[in-house]
This record gives C-alpha cells, sequence and structure tokens, in this order.
C-alpha cells in the first residue's frame, strides 16, 4: 500500500502516513490495497500506470486527509447541563457560549479550507503521476505494450504497428488523465462552492440574529433556492418594514404607521402595534374636539380610551363630561345633568352640582289647575302613605289636563273639580327634577285602574266627597296600569 500525497510506503493499520503526515480514511483502504494486489508479477511500468489509476480511483471516492478536530469544544447541550446543574455561573455560562460558538465556526472554516486544499494537492498529485508516467513509459522503456524488447530482430510491418498501437494508447491514457483532472476539479470546486453557501447561509443567520436584516437579505437573495434562503429572505424583508413601522411610530407619524403595521397584519407584534397607532390617532382627534369646544364628541372618544387605560384618557374624559353635565343643567335638563355629574362624583364640585340638579319641595300642593275646570261641584282628597316618595298626580278630563299636584310622603292634600269623568295618572320616586324630568329614571310611573276590566275611567259626581289612598298595605279596590316616562306625558 502507497501514500496518496507523497507515494511512500503505508499499512492497513497506518490510517496516518508518517512520511508526510497525511491523514487517511480508513473506509476506503481496502480499495486501494485491493488494487495494489492485482499489481502482484507487474513489470514496474504497468505498476506505474496502475498506480496512477488507483490514484485516480481512490481521489474519486473521497479518499483524501481530513483536519484535524477541536475535541476539545464542548457542545452547547453539555454547556446547558453544567448550567442547570449548578457548574456554572449565569455569566460562566454566557461566556462559555460565546466561545464554543466562535470555536465551532473556526473549525468549520478550518474544514473547509483543509478539504479544498486536500482537493488541490491531490489533483496536483495525479497530474504530476500522469505526467510522470508517460515520460517514463514511453521516452525510457526498453519494452513496447507487448512487453517485446523494442532493440530486438523485427520486421518493418511489426515495428511500424507497433508504433501505430503504442501511438493510440498513449493518447487514450493523455486523454483519460486529462478527464480525470477534469472531474476531480469540478468535484473539488463543487464541494467548495457548497461548503461556501453553507458559510455564507450560517453568517445570514448571524446577521438576522443581531438585527441586521439588510445585509442578511442581499445573503439569502445571492444564495437563491439553497435550504430555505428564499423564505428568510422574506422574512428578512417584513423584518425591514416592521423596523421602518416602528420608527414611524416613534416618530409620531401614528398614520403611516398604522398602514404598515396593517400590511404587516401577522407579523411579530404588528396587531397589536397597529391597535396603538390606531389610539393615538383617536386621542389625538379627541384632543382636537376638546379644544374646538365639542365636547360631546370628545368625551364620546375619551371614554372609549379610558376603557383602554390608554394614556391620561380617564381624566380627559372627566373634564368633557363635566362640560357636558354643565351644558345640560343650562339647558334645564336636569336629571341628564344629575346622571352626568354623578359619574363624575370625584371630579372638581361635581357632588355638589349633582345635588343643585334636585328641586327640593316645601310643601304638597297643586302645581297646576286647569282654569276651564274651576268648578268646585266634588272634591277630591289625596292621602299619602309614603315614607319617603314623593308622589305626582296628573288628572285628565279627556286628553285636556285638569291638575296636577305633588304630595310630600304622609301628606293629604284636597282639591276641587267640576263633575265628570276623568282619568288619574301616579308617578313616585326620591327625587323631584321638574315638570320635565319628573323622578327620572329612578320614578314608577302608571295609571290608574278602576275595575277588574282594567277601567282607567272614574266618575265623579256632583255634590259627592272622593278619597284617594296611596300605598295602602290592604284593602286596595284601585288597582293600576304601568307607564315608562315618555308615555306619562
Amino acid at each position: 500500500m502507497y501514500c496518496y500525497r507523497c507515494n511512500s510506503d503505508i499499512t492497513a493499520d497506518m490510517p496516518v502516513c508518517l512520511a508526510c503526515g497525511a491523514e487517511l480514511l480508513p473506509a476506503h483502504l481496502p480499495d486501494q490495497d485491493k488494487i495494489l494486489n492485482e499489481l502482484t508479477g507487474e513489470s514496474s511500468l504497468e505498476q506505474q500506470e496502475t498506480s496512477v489509476q488507483a490514484d485516480a480511483e481512490a481521489a474519486l471516492a473521497g479518499y483524501y486527509p481530513t483536519p484535524h478536530s477541536y475535541s476539545n469544544i464542548p457542545s452547547l447541550e453539555s454547556l446547558d447541563q453544567m448550567f442547570l446543574s449548578g457548574q456554572l455561573t449565569e455569566d460562566q455560562y454566557v461566556e462559555a457560549q460565546v466561545k464554543a460558538q466562535e470555536q465551532a465556526y473556526q473549525m468549520q472554516q478550518a474544514q473547509a479550507y483543509a478539504e479544498q486544499q486536500a482537493y488541490q494537492q491531490h489533483l496536483y498529485a495525479a497530474a504530476a503521476a500522469a505526467q510522470a508516467y508517460q515520460n517514463d513509459h514511453f521516452e525510457n522503456s526498453p519494452y513496447d505494450f507487448d512487453g517485446n524488447s523494442l532493440g530486438g530482430p523485427s520486421s518493418p510491418e511489426a515495428l511500424v504497428a507497433s508504433e501505430k498501437k503504442r501511438k493510440n494508447k498513449k493518447t487514450f491514457i493523455i486523454i483519460g488523465a486529462i478527464i480525470l483532472a477534469i472531474l476531480l476539479l469540478i468535484g473539488g470546486i463543487a464541494s467548495c462552492s457548497n461548503m461556501s453557501k453553507s458559510s455564507e447561509y450560517n453568517q445570514a443567520i448571524e446577521f438576522m440574529d443581531e438585527g441586521r436584516y439588510r445585509e442578511a437579505k442581499e445573503i439569502f437573495d445571492e444564495l437563491g433556492n439553497y435550504k430555505n434562503s428564499v423564505s428568510l429572505s422574506e422574512e428578512c424583508s417584513k423584518s425591514i418594514e416592521y423596523e421602518k413601522a416602528k420608527s414611524l411610530m416613534a416618530d409620531g407619524n401614528y398614520e403611516k404607521a398604522l398602514a404598515a403595521f396593517t400590511a404587516l397584519f401577522g407579523f411579530k407584534d404588528s396587531d397589536s402595534l397597529m391597535k396603538a397607532c390606531q389610539n393615538h390617532l383617536d386621542y389625538e382627534e379627541a384632543q382636537q374636539l376638546l379644544e374646538d369646544g365639542d365636547f360631546y364628541a370628545a368625551r364620546e372618544l375619551f371614554n372609549v380610551l379610558a376603557s383602554k387605560n390608554f394614556l391620561d384618557s380617564a381624566e380627559k374624559y372627566s373634564t368633557c363630561q363635566y362640560s357636558v353635565a354643565d351644558d345640560l343643567f343650562a339647558k334645564r335638563k336636569l336629571y341628564d345633568a344629575y346622571i352626568a355629574f354623578n359619574e363624575i362624583l370625584g371630579y372638581s364640585d361635581a357632588a355638589e352640582r349633582a345635588n343643585s340638579c334636585i328641586i327640593p319641595i316645601a310643601e304638597s300642593g297643586q302645581t297646576y289647575h286647569n282654569p276651564a275646570f274651576a268648578s268646585s261641584d266634588c272634591d277630591l282628597i289625596i292621602k299619602s302613605n309614603a315614607a319617603s316618595e314623593i308622589f305626582f298626580i296628573k288628572i285628565y278630563a279627556g286628553d285636556s289636563l285638569v291638575s296636577s299636584c305633588l304630595i310630600l310622603p304622609g301628606a293629604t292634600l284636597k282639591i276641587y273639580l267640576p263633575a265628570g269623568t276623568y282619568t288619574i295618572k301616579s308617578s313616585y320616586g326620591p327625587h323631584w327634577f321638574g315638570d320635565n324630568d319628573l323622578f327620572g329614571e329612578e320614578g314608577v310611573y302608571y295609571s290608574m285602574t278602576f275595575d277588574e276590566a282594567g277601567s282607567t275611567s272614574t266618575v265623579f259626581d256632583k255634590g259627592f266627597s272622593y278619597n284617594l289612598e296611596l300605598m295602602v298595605s290592604a284593602g286596595a279596590n284601585v288597582g293600576s296600569k304601568n307607564e315608562n316616562r315618555k308615555e306619562f306625558w
């Protein structure tokens, strides 16, 4: 057996050449041994020819030196185990990871360089062996291709035929050597190319991890369909647009940032940032409405933003709500103003303003009596058994309002009416907000019924006195038909 690099003798148990130090792949030694064994008994010229062919076969089979491995590099998995077991501190663990990755990268580069050099050296050796064989076989050998001595007697015809045969075989060997060299060169280039792409791919991944998306994208675009370079290039493009959108947002250009994040819907946290941009735009709009005096519209926007705890929207909502309540109070919409002030009791003097919306009642009495019904043919005595509720009674003759009156808790009121058919409506509540808002939505509103059929009409005859007792505990002979506040009028 021989070393492919220096042609020194080696044995099967010597995977490393002692002469030149080349490491040999043991998997290919049996093939070379088989080739050399077949040369037993051949002439030195035939041994040289077979040596060249064996060298080529071994090279094509991948028989070349391998670089030294970095056996002292700990794996990332072993570092994780050491860290989890407490053998490494967090700082030592991070530093060891960085060093391990750097050494792994250096090993990869060394391996790639060593393999490239091995291919080139093997190519040079094959070409040199072919040239040596050609010179020695065709210029210095005393034999022809059939083993006959060139110096012995021979006929001219035999010499001519031998010469033609020699030239043909010489041409065939030269062409074969050239083809072999080309194949070795192509194989070396292809291998180096793959190693180069792998190195570039890993570099692009590092750029991505460092946020250098433009540089990473350029490499992925150059790699074309290598591994998942196409999808990673697209991811880099999205990351570039994502960073642009974040920059726009940081500069307060929320409209353009919103459009950019919308285009990136589903990428990283674009969805939440898109909502954040919309909140900023709504806040700016609400602020402008507030400055323009449109408290009602500004209040609605700030109310939505306050529910999201966005900036100082809750405080701005209270400012708008106070202005709205003040406007309602000025328009004598006392119940609505009361509700508005009560929503912001901790803001300014809202609590006092809410109480100012309630109209105090000093005594029971009529608030209205239609002069067209001034006759006193009969009287109606109304007594309230309520403990805290105020009653408001309205008496109609057809569609005409005859009388309206307020009765305090526990009070009695007597009114005079002409004889006729009447409808009586009643309402009560804790706070009185005036004839327009009555008791607000806190009140109870109904029409009285006077028979089992639910008739809302009753007849008052001339010369009679009638008693109407409110909130009796037992023995009631007057029913009710509920109404809402709007129907009460």
